[in-house]
């Protein structure tokens, strides 16, 4: 349909529960539905873009937000899956490791969904291609996450499995990211937990660094 440059009235028929359960029986998940629901919000799009320009109004607005909420509600079934289950499902073969791949891809909060793709990468065999892209995916994942401390404890546990290069480019985008912050305690933390991951060099470095930091903490109030 896309090939043949179909409408996107016609792509919107694929937008509907049937195809969903299609998707879903052939592949295990929703993933190559999710797919067809972005190519129709694409359409619906253009289209929108095409009579905005004439001056006239939109006609698919309320495509838009169909596919919209269409993707929303797949994604919440992702977040109904635990990150244990989903290990489990695909330990115990239940799920194929696509299936379990493409449902961690949906999670919808960040730092879920970045533990999910870590523990799918350096717990299963995999070939050195789709091990170096789920990586990559996890890390890509981990810049979403506003806590920089949860950002810091995926980053540095999926560390000792990256190559050299994508490491260190990792790490100091951290510490970059703590370089940022206001809030002196939260930046000595992440200087922490991200020094012992460094060579030796630039671990010394940010050591002292987090000790010149710690002589202006202001003492906080435990309850």
């Amino acid at each position: 349909m896309e090939q043949a440059h179909a409408s996107a009235e016609k792509l919107l028929t694929l937008v509907c529960h049937g195809w969903s359960r299609a998707w879903e029986a052939r592949e295990g998940s929703y993933a190559g539905f999710l797919n067809d629901v972005e190519r129709t919000w694409k359409a619906a799009e253009r289209e929108n873009k095409a009579t905005i320009a004439r001056g006239d109004a939109a006609p698919r607005i309320g495509d838009e937000i169909r596919c919209a909420l269409v993707r929303s509600s797949i994604n919440s079934l992702a977040a109904n899956v635990s990150l244990e289950l989903l290990v489990e499902l695909v330990k115990e073969k239940v799920w194929t490791f696509s299936q379990g791949l493409a449902y961690a891809r949906q999670i919808p909060t960040p730092f879920i969904r970045a533990r999910a793709l870590m523990h799918l990468a350096t717990g299963f065999t995999l070939t050195e291609d789709l091990r170096e892209a789920t990586f990559n995916e996890t890390i890509e994942a981990a810049r979403y996450i506003d806590d920089i401390r949860q950002r810091a404890e995926v980053v540095t546990t999926l560390a000792p499995h990256l190559a050299e290069g994508v490491r260190t480019n990792a790490l100091h985008e951290l510490l970059g990211a703590a370089g940022q912050l206001k809030d002196r305690w939260k930046s000595t933390a992440v200087l922490t937990i991200v020094a012992p991951h460094l060579p030796k060099k630039d671990r010394n470095i940010i050591l002292h660094e987090a000790l010149g930091s710690v002589r202006y903490l202001e003492p906080r109030n435990v309850d």
